[in-house]
């Protein structure tokens, strides 16, 4: 989309609500140079991306104490 089809969709009354909102959003990431607003509308809406963590856990063998008491 263009900056002008981006304008006229967040001032378009006709326009469904989330349309508008996220049309907004693009705005005032195109003004400030930062992608957080949208990312974080984006997330909101669409989840976040899957990530994925690997635990690994060690094994280590029991230390037995033997006391002799001869």
């Amino acid at each position: 989309m263009t900056l002008t089809q981006v304008s006229q969709e967040a001032e378009n009354e006709e326009a469904p609500m989330f349309n508008r909102i996220i049309a907004r959003a693009m705005l005032k990431t195109y003004k400030t140079g930062s992608l957080y607003v949208l990312e974080s509308l984006m997330n909101r809406t669409m989840g976040l991306p899957r990530q994925q963590t690997e635990l690994t856990t060690i094994q280590e063998k029991p230390i037995f104490v033997s006391l002799n008491l001869d």
